[in-house]
């Protein structure tokens, strides 16, 4: 049961962490092509007036959505069948709908006291805050069409579909990139805001992402008709979870949106230097973090209904221990590896040096807390799964304190670094006293092999990183610095030569399911050629 559990949930993650891999090497692209086409002005806008929506994605997308709908309606599936699933969905989908106009209509018609709250120092640059008022208003429908596609990518989970819903992100990036390159001389010659071409962009992107999954609906049974009705009890248990799941979830992103009110006080350019750090940090971030949480979230539901919690917790620490595998790394790669990443990617066009210098050190503070966040949206849904809302509410309310105390303190004497230092000790704080909670409620819970694999994976990690730098510095003397592209190259190159032979070398096993699920991929290579073979 074990190893069957453990190949489905390797094979959904593999399909969501592709889907999720393109999206973000695109969504790389969008912001390669907005640092190079705008000013950091109109991209200061932008970033601020989409936060709000864009967060609210993140915050469903990401944890939230899935894990409230997606265990109710398997749930609804193993008890009662597809067409009583179907049945719930349409009033699903009604009261979302309803519920999201609303919303939308809200964001609208309150754009003012949101940037007020979010961006109040805008007001000491000009025209700058009223631009972003009027920016805010023009993407809030954006919140209307995320919330229906991520709803329609929690029914498309509950019958084991991926694809469509890992794909669905791409379109949004797509759609970023055609913008930005065709809407601003069309705007400028009639006289408009060409920063109006990055928010088309977002609601373009948002509609495509919708109809990109009518097929796979229609196709499953899903294709339903919305109804309105107050009265499904199970909309009333969906609010009962996802409360405290917002609410545990989305502390992260709290800590986010209140950046932005900081970083608004720090000068033009600081939310965009924020921003494009934390972009970079959000692809190893997703690419398997999310993917393995959504890809485990319907086991993890069957296996608390069923009553089989020695096997949820077997599956639980093998997640953590596969994810700590690649979290450990890629944080460390991002710590030394953070100028030749940001040059690579963002310098040229209206990107100079100061704002490659810039987003570098805060990338440096962010993917140094990457693998932090990644614990967080692994233990958070466990806690759900297990009916237990109390603990992530209390944790998640003390780390907002600690972020708010970290950033007032820190913006001052660090800048714009401050805030993203802040975020890293909030998160770290949650995840230490999560994971306390959770070995007490789980006595037996294997936290020995865990941190025995952490560790393993931080020497392996820590040893591929001084090499890289080591060898960066001695190359960046020999070759241009206009060589950008080459210097990402070499230190990325190292850097996991490096860690595999590191890995090797202390004897790493939790690497070896990933390189079987790749060795079945490369039909010369056998697992045991592998040298991450069980030995």
């Amino acid at each position: 049961m074990t190893d069957k559990n453990r190949a489905e949930v390797l094979k959904g993650a593999g399909i969501l962490s592709v889907g999720t891999l393109l999206s973000r090497v695109l969504g790389l692209g969008r912001d390669i092509a907005l640092a190079a086409l705008f000013r950091r002005q109109d991209t200061d806008i932008f970033f601020v007036a989409f936060t709000i929506p864009n967060t609210f994605r993140q915050l469903l997308g990401e944890g939230a959505m899935s894990s409230a709908v997606v265990p109710l309606l398997a749930q609804k599936m193993t008890r009662e069948g597809e067409h009583a699933t179907r049945f719930v969905y349409a009033r699903f989908k009604g009261f979302f709908i309803f519920a999201l106009a609303v919303t939308t209509a809200g964001g609208m018609l309150f754009a003012e006291p949101l940037c007020e709250l979010f961006a109040s120092g805008y007001h000491d640059y000009g025209s700058q805050f009223e631009r972003t008022v009027t920016m805010t208003r023009f993407v809030f429908p954006y919140l209307f069409l995320m919330g229906i596609s991520l709803l329609d990518a929690s029914a498309l989970q509950v019958k084991r579909s991926f694809i469509a819903s890992a794909l669905a992100p791409s379109w949004l990036n797509i759609s970023f990139l055609l913008t930005a390159f065709l809407l601003p001389p069309w705007l400028h010659a009639r006289g408009l805001d060409p920063a109006y071409a990055m928010g088309t962009g977002a609601l373009l992107g948002g509609v495509l992402q919708v109809v990109c999954q009518w097929p796979s609906l229609r196709q499953l049974g899903f294709w339903v008709k919305p109804v309105l009705d107050f009265r499904e009890p199970t909309i009333a248990l969906f609010f009962r979870r996802i409360g405290p799941m917002l609410i545990g979830v989305g502390v992260y992103y709290v800590d986010v949106l209140f950046s932005r009110r900081f970083l608004s006080e720090l000068g033009i350019g600081a939310p965009s230097y924020f921003m494009w750090a934390m972009r970079i940090c959000d692809l190893p971030q997703a690419v398997f973090g999310m993917a393995l949480t959504s890809a485990s979230l319907p086991m993890m539901a069957t296996l608390v209904s069923s009553g089989q919690l020695s096997q949820l917790v077997h599956l639980f620490s093998s997640n953590l221990r596969l994810v700590l595998s690649v979290a450990i790394p890629a944080s460390v790669m991002l710590v030394v590896l953070a100028e030749p990443f940001t040059a690579a990617l963002f310098q040229r066009g209206q990107f100079d040096q100061v704002a490659m210098h810039e987003t570098a050190r805060a990338l440096a503070w962010q993917g140094g807390g990457l693998w932090m966040v990644v614990v967080v949206r692994q233990v958070i849904p466990l806690f759900h799964a297990l009916e237990d809302t109390k603990t992530p509410i209390l944790i998640s309310a003390l780390d907002f304190l600690v972020f708010f105390g970290l950033a007032s303190l820190l913006k001052g004497p660090m800048g714009h670094c401050g805030v993203s230092a802040a975020v890293v000790g909030a998160s770290l704080f949650q995840m230490v006293f999560l994971c306390l909670c959770l070995g007490v409620r789980f006595k037996q819970f294997p936290w020995k092999e865990v941190i025995h694999s952490a560790l393993r994976i931080l020497q392996a990690s820590a040893v591929a990183g001084g090499g890289a730098w080591g060898i960066c510095c001695w190359v960046s003397a020999k070759i241009p610095s206009t060589w950008t592209i080459l210097h990402a190259i070499i230190g990325v190159g190292l850097f996991g030569l490096l860690f595999l032979g590191a890995c090797w070398l202390l004897g790493v096993s939790e690497l070896t399911p990933v390189a079987r699920m790749l060795m079945r991929r490369i039909p010369f290579l056998s697992i045991r050629s592998s040298p991450f073979h069980d030995r």
